[in-house]
């Protein structure tokens, strides 16, 4: 393994990473555990085989590490988020934001609320996702436009 390799990687997909997370969690604490835990496990299998797409490979353990976590009943997921806003007005706005789409996130169905989370904070491609959940990629399209059009009506409801 290259040192440079598992930097490169980190600065490539540390943010993507970084947003898909909290979507799935609802939490922002564990989501920044979830994140590091993933390019520990990277770094750990680099340093023992060569890994073909590390983007794909990140996304599918964080998928699993939440997975895991829902499955084990950690309480700790339903928990508030943060922000890293630079004013506090603005990180009070940024909050509550955010605050309001992880709300709204946490009513869709599971397949729906993953899909999202792959495309919008993952940056996946339709292929992509289908192949991450097992799903056709119609089937990704079908899940996105109904959680898109479920989390437009719930956001609206609640301004």
């Amino acid at each position: 393994m290259n040192k440079d390799s598992i930097e490169e990687i980190y600065r490539r997909e540390f943010d993507q990473l970084y947003k898909y997370t909290p979507a799935c969690t609802r939490n922002q604490a564990l989501a920044e555990e979830i994140t590091q835990e993933s390019f520990l496990r990277l770094l750990e299998r680099m340093e023992r085989e060569t890994i073909g797409d590390p983007h794909r490979w990140l996304f599918r353990v964080a998928r699993n590490l939440v997975v895991d976590g829902f499955r084990a009943g950690d309480p700790q997921r339903l928990a508030g988020t943060s922000s890293r806003a630079s004013t506090p007005e603005a990180a009070c706005a940024a909050s509550e934001l955010q605050r309001r789409v992880l709300r709204a996130l946490s009513t869709l169905p599971e397949v729906q609320r993953e899909c999202i989370a792959l495309r919008e904070y993952g940056g996946f491609r339709y292929s992509q996702i289908a192949e991450q959940l097992g799903i056709s990629v119609d089937q990704v399209k079908v899940q996105l436009f109904r959680a898109r059009r479920k989390l437009r009506s719930i956001l609206e409801e609640s301004k």
